[in-house]
């Protein structure tokens, strides 16, 4: 049976990354094989015998293709064009592709499996994430493509339709993209002794979808199309969150602990002896635990320091008496509150008081007091209103012993001016913190 030309996109996207695991999927990206595809349908039913793609074998009657750029007689099952379409693999030069949907009367609900026996069972009660990566090969689209692990191997090799398993990983995700590797994924917690992995569609047609098209970006339905995709990068790892710390001063230390239920353990630099570390300064860093079955999971912690929160300071400063005071401080992902009340960079200060300033940022909290002075405003004898006669000057001069600053509406800044015109005038003198008036 000839495979359509187009592209299906699945993205499941889990913010999250296991570190430096064993992957337990043998062959995960479909590199090893015995021999060169030559036409489709070339994963078969046998456990033990590998004709071509080695580990990967078919649980029902339907057939996935193996893809393989060592194919070069023809572009049936050749990489990156194929009778499915055209994709560059995601690593290496093979990948595999499956239907996933098949909308055809006469048809219901035909689907293509992909099963591999996983290098060890799964260990009661232990996270794992499984990740693989998909690519379209049709116009048409669903959503569903999911992962199931169980501790039995499927041999159905007498139906070609759905297999109706609870999967543990599913993808529910909208397609709308058909060039590109997308990832799906998701952790589940192991039951005990599974060793067998299924990559498909476990849903009827009626309950798969939304069906999309591909091609004019909407969702479309009642529609005959077929949903195919491409498979490569197949992972299952022992779960391990990799988990920040934060120094929020130079006095801090960061204590990192292993479990007891970890009988033995290595950390990054050799120690075998010490459960609890503290640390001082930033590091990233790795621990090898041995788990009570004998294998082994890598976890990694990260300490980082938080330079910007030391710079959260304001000195002691002055305001004047019957004048406002604004204060800014910007510091990049701080979060800051004043004690006026005000949240962010600037705060207003009306009177002579303490204030702090607290700065927040990842779980660390400064706050800093100042205290805000008061300073009275320079002082000089009043300069009364007085006339003068027409034709003749007046001039106007203050007494200045402290050097204000001095500033006449009428741009000068002497200590005297000379008046020809009447009118009103005012002198701005200052102490370059406080400022006054007079007019």
């Amino acid at each position: 049976m000839r495979k359509l030309l187009m592209h299906i996109v699945l993205c499941f996207f889990l913010y999250a990354s296991a570190h430096g695991q064993t992957n337990l999927v043998p062959n995960g990206s479909f590199e090893e094989y015995n021999n060169c595809p030559v036409s489709n349908s070339a994963i078969e039913e046998s456990e033990t015998t590998f004709k071509y793609v080695k580990d990967w074998m078919r649980p029902s009657g339907g057939t996935p293709e193996y893809f393989n750029a060592c194919n070069t007689r023809t572009n049936s099952v050749g990489t990156p064009f194929n009778e499915g379409g055209y994709q560059v693999p995601k690593s290496g030069n093979a990948y595999t592709g499956i239907f996933v949907y098949y909308f055809k009367s006469g048809d219901d609900n035909f689907r293509e499996y992909l099963q591999v026996k996983l290098k060890q069972t799964l260990i009661a009660g232990q996270k794992y994430i499984i990740k693989f990566y998909v690519s379209a090969a049709q116009r048409f689209s669903v959503p569903n493509i999911s992962a199931f692990v169980s501790d039995t191997r499927y041999t159905n090799f007498g139906t070609k339709t759905q297999l109706d398993l609870k999967a543990q990983v599913n993808n529910t995700n909208p397609i709308k993209d058909s060039a590109n590797w997308y990832e799906v994924s998701g952790i589940f917690t192991a039951a005990g002794n599974e060793e067998w992995l299924i990559i498909g569609n476990f849903l009827s047609d009626n309950n798969s979808g939304p069906v999309y098209d591909i091609y004019l970006q909407q969702e479309v339905s009642g529609t005959f199309c077929h949903s195919y995709v491409y498979i490569d990068d197949v992972s299952l790892t022992i779960w391990s969150e990799a988990k920040t710390n934060y120094l929020c001063n130079k006095q801090d230390s960061v204590k990192i602990s292993i479990e007891n239920k970890y009988p033995s353990f290595k950390w990054f630099d050799n120690d075998i002896v010490n459960r609890e570390r503290y640390f001082k300064a930033p590091i990233d860093g790795v621990i090898e635990k041995t788990l009570s079955s004998g294998g082994t999971v890598n976890d990694s912690f990260y300490i980082k320091e938080i330079p910007y929160i030391f710079d959260a300071i304001i000195g002691d400063t002055s305001i004047c008496v019957g004048q406002s005071l604004k204060l800014r401080k910007t510091i990049p992902f701080i979060d800051l509150v004043w004690s006026t009340g005000d949240i962010g960079s600037e705060t207003t200060i009306n009177a002579p008081n303490k204030y702090w300033l607290k700065s927040s940022y990842l779980g660390c909290t400064r706050i800093d007091t100042f205290t805000v002075n008061k300073i009275t405003p320079p002082i000089l004898p009043p300069i009364r209103d007085t006339f003068f006669c027409k034709n003749t000057p007046l001039t106007i001069s203050i007494n200045n012993p402290n050097n204000y600053n001095i500033k006449w509406n009428t741009g000068e800044t002497a200590n005297e001016i000379q008046i020809k015109n009447e009118g009103i005038y005012s002198i701005n003198y200052s102490d370059n913190v406080c400022a006054n008036t007079n007019t």
